[in-house]
């Protein structure tokens, strides 16, 4: 059953011209607490985890699923009287979803394995329960090729010792095919499976049976009936664990988790590369003075790779949700804290199809009770503020004038992005001091609101020769740049065009009901001359033929193609001859 939910939007939700960028919190009053995130096919997502606001006891699976923007479209809880909580999530073929998690409320004894089908909707389809009389635990569920699925996760009723890890396979609807179980005398722990491209399956976790320090990483290789093929061991004389695993494209593994033995601080962050026989090619660590742990890696489309992580040396608060961008060597590229005054942690992330990135995350800074499901959907970059865009139109001015001649024209600044625009307007006289004034110099524009900037090009104390500038447009600390061309015609207009191609202008200006328009060719070539009006629509075709050197003149007498007379208004007309552009305003007044 769907219910109502508190939603707490501590961000606004925003469409730049690239990613979409959102943080949104989900919960009640009580503490949520999310594991798992998946893109999922209709450009939405779906978070896992597990809550104490909803359903039926203590603790309750719980599964969200929203919109590509973030906003609520269901929800569901699954669970009995006691504790229950779900720690992965994905989308099934059928569009339906396939979770996991532990449950004290069904099974043998206090604490077994749950594995959960349900349609489209969350609702759910079948149930299953694995375990035996001690503490089970699982940590990943994945479909298989078969349709089927596989988990991993750590036994303490079944194996050699202590714990050991225990890999589960079921048909698609549940049944279970087979199990195995691996370790030693101490304890083992599993917390990431995935199905490599053989068919078979590589586990990561936790060893004390093996290595060479108190825990180590340990990487499990099995074949697809889970018949151990390799595994290896990565550590120190410390505590390392790993918490998830990626076969890479080049056939290799990506590990992430934590270590204590090759850390500055307590633990810091610790990405493995191996290849694909599991031989160590390459180890990073990111983290400072304090605790620092990964819980989630995967490759992204460049070949480099991008871990969700959780903070204690860095940001806001108690510990912060940290999101790490690597190379293909695993250098840093750049990084991303998300937090506020309390704790907050990142435990699931994936890039999306628009090249961003989802990130699956508890709060307790913010949301509605004492800690919340917090989805933070990113750009490429990992931020969720939103790119500031302007539109220019036009983005650059060619023009003529005559000598002691003063011309006024426009453009608009439109904020085609999100949020508000600050912007400064200045001119970089490239050469002739000025000659170009612009009113107003500065302003503000909400989103989808346009600004008309008046601008007055002033030739009295210029000579002939052409003039170049810039007016630069600054707006929330990025730059766009329009050039401006100034060709100056002397006053004995005859001798100073002979050399040029130029547009000299109409006479009379305002004018009723006709104009001449003039200009000179400096070569024999195709020439258009079209009148616009103010939409940019064409309104008349003057000249369209092939025409000799020297100067030309030709009449509008204020109708459109189909001889009908135009309204009155400001109109432009555009000039072409080879590579050569010029448009001009006039004013028709009836």
């Amino acid at each position: 059953m769907r219910k109502t939910i508190i939603i707490s939007i501590f961000l606004i939700t925003a469409l730049s011209l690239g990613a979409i960028v959102f943080s949104e919190t989900y919960g009640g009053v009580d503490y949520e607490n999310a594991e798992s995130v998946q893109q999922t096919s209709d450009g939405g997502y779906v978070i896992v985890g597990s809550g104490q606001s909803y359903g039926a006891g203590y603790w309750d699976a719980w599964m969200v699923k929203t919109d590509a923007y973030g906003t609520l479209e269901w929800h569901n809880s699954f669970g009995g009287i006691y504790a229950d909580g779900a720690k992965s999530v994905q989308q099934t073929t059928d569009g339906g979803y396939i979770l996991t998690g532990s449950t004290q409320s069904y099974g043998v004894t206090g604490h077994n394995i749950r594995l959960i089908k349900t349609d489209a909707f969350g609702d759910s389809i079948w149930t299953r329960v694995f375990g035996g009389p001690q503490y089970d635990v699982v940590s990943t569920v994945q479909q298989t090729t078969d349709g089927g699925y596989i988990l991993s996760g750590q036994t303490l009723s079944y194996g050699a010792g202590s714990y050991d890890v225990w890999l589960i396979k079921t048909d698609e609807n549940g049944i279970l095919e087979w199990d195995e179980t691996y370790g030693g005398v101490e304890v083992d722990k599993a917390y990431s499976v995935q199905q490599t491209t053989d068919d078979g399956y590589i586990i990561t976790g936790l060893t004390e049976s093996y290595g060479a320090g108190d825990r180590d990483v340990w990487l499990v290789k099995t074949d697809e009936n889970g018949t151990l093929e390799w595994d290896n061991t990565y550590g120190g004389t410390l505590s390392d664990i790993a918490f998830s695993v990626q076969q890479t494209t080049d056939g290799g593994y990506i590990i992430a988790g934590e270590t204590q033995s090759f850390s500055q601080g307590e633990y810091d962050v610790w990405l493995i590369k191996t290849d694909e026989n599991g031989t160590h090619e390459w180890d990073s660590t990111f983290g400072g003075t304090s605790e620092d742990k990964a819980f989630e890696v995967k490759q992204t489309t460049d070949g480099g790779y991008i871990l969700a992580a959780w903070t204690w040396s860095y940001g806001a608060g108690i510990g912060d949700a940290w999101l790490i961008k690597t190379d293909a060597n695993g250098t840093q590229e750049w990084e991303q804290l998300f937090g506020g005054y309390d704790n907050d942690v990142a435990k699931s992330v994936q890039q999306t199809s628009d090249g961003g990135y989802i990130v699956g995350a508890t709060t307790v800074s913010f949301g509605a009770g004492e800690g919340d499901f917090w989805l933070i959907k990113t750009d490429e970059n990992g931020s969720i503020i939103p790119e500031p865009e302007i539109e220019i139109n036009p983005d650059e001015f060619v023009l003529e004038m005559m000598s002691n001649e003063i011309f006024t024209d426009e453009f608009t600044i439109t904020n085609i992005g999100s949020g508000t625009v600050s912007y400064d307007i200045e001119i970089n006289y490239l050469n002739g001091d000025g000659w170009l004034s612009i009113n107003p110099n500065f302003g503000e524009l909400l989103e989808d609101e346009t600004d008309t900037i008046e601008i007055t090009f002033d030739t009295t104390d210029l000579t002939a020769g052409i003039y170049e500038s810039e007016i630069i447009i600054t707006y929330n600390g990025d730059e766009a740049i329009i050039p401006v061309t100034l060709t100056v015609i002397g006053t004995d207009a005859e001798d100073s065009v002979s050399n040029v191609t130029v547009l000299l202008g109409n006479y009379p200006n305002p004018f009723n009901p006709t104009t001449t328009i003039n200009y000179n060719l400096a070569e024999e070539d195709n020439v258009t001359l079209e009148i616009y009006n103010l939409k940019g629509h064409k309104v008349k075709s003057l000249v369209n033929v092939h025409q000799s050197v020297g100067q030309h003149s030709v009449v509008w007498n204020g109708t459109d193609e189909n001889n009908k007379s135009v309204s009155s208004g400001v109109y432009f007309y555009k000039l072409r001859s080879g590579r050569y552009t010029s448009t001009k305003k006039m004013i028709l007044m009836k």
